[in-house]
């Protein structure tokens, strides 16, 4: 099995504390930093090879986690345009190194019980995603039916999406950001970054996120999902988050 990490961007929204260190170098708990518990539970659910996207402040991430994991075999891929393009450009990137049938997607700010990674990655499913049951309203929106997504929205001003959407009967829940393809859709999903990596060779800055070539995969490989508990997920995005994270009991113990 394959996993993608992407850690490309600024992180913004953590004001100084992102100019000294990258987002996903966030320490947690002691000795812990954002990145470890992806890395941890990606080996966890069986992860033989990690590809880490990387572009703000890269050598302070590949020099924290190759000293950190010396025995794991992790490549980075430099995203030389993570100020220019938007994050499908770092998935992009990402997914043309997968060189297995399975591989497992996710982001670098996000804290989750590496069960969930477990279960995504040896379900019977061959396309699933992790969501939480709640209305959603400045988050990644699951849109769908009873069993499968059809589409994951998103507002990149992180407005009120949920208002937005007029038919509420589609709407799954909030996407965790944890996704698993396997088989034909891998396939699928290279072929569409590919095409996508062409398009956009010198042009103009394109803004399309990460849901952009999953999106693509699912229109023909229907994605199943699974719900977190409510309270078993973190997005790192504000300082507000990293108290909250700091502060939680699973996350202490994990």
């Amino acid at each position: 099995m394959n996993a993608i990490i992407m850690v490309a961007g600024i992180g913004s929204r953590l004001g100084k504390l992102s100019k000294r260190i990258p987002k996903c170098l966030v320490e947690i708990n002691k000795n812990k930093r954002i990145i470890d518990y992806s890395i941890r539970s990606l080996v966890y659910a069986g992860a033989k090879n990690i590809i880490i996207v990387v572009g703000h402040k890269y050598k302070m991430i590949k020099t924290y986690v190759t000293k950190k994991y010396p025995g794991l075999k992790i490549k980075f891929v430099y995203n030389k345009y993570y100020k220019f393009h938007g994050s499908g450009y770092s998935l992009a990137l990402g997914a043309l190194e997968i060189d297995s049938r399975i591989v497992v997607i996710t982001e670098g700010d996000l804290l989750i019980p590496k069960e969930y990674y477990k279960r995504i990655g040896e379900g019977k499913y061959n396309q699933v995603c992790l969501n939480r049951n709640i209305d959603p309203y400045r988050s990644v929106v699951a849109l769908g039916g009873k069993r499968n997504v059809r589409e994951f929205i998103y507002d990149p001003k992180h407005g009120n999406i949920y208002d937005s959407i007029e038919n509420k009967d589609q709407i799954i829940g909030e996407s965790v950001q944890l996704w698993c393809l396997k088989e034909g859709s891998v396939g699928l999903m290279k072929k569409v970054v590919k095409s996508y990596l062409n398009r956009i060779e010198n042009s103009n800055p394109d803004k399309a996120t990460n849901l952009f070539p999953i999106n693509k995969v699912i229109a023909k490989y229907p994605m199943h999902y699974i719900f977190a508990k409510k309270n078993k997920w973190f997005n790192i995005n504000t300082l507000e988050d990293v108290k909250k994270a700091r502060s939680s009991e699973w996350v202490k113990k994990y």
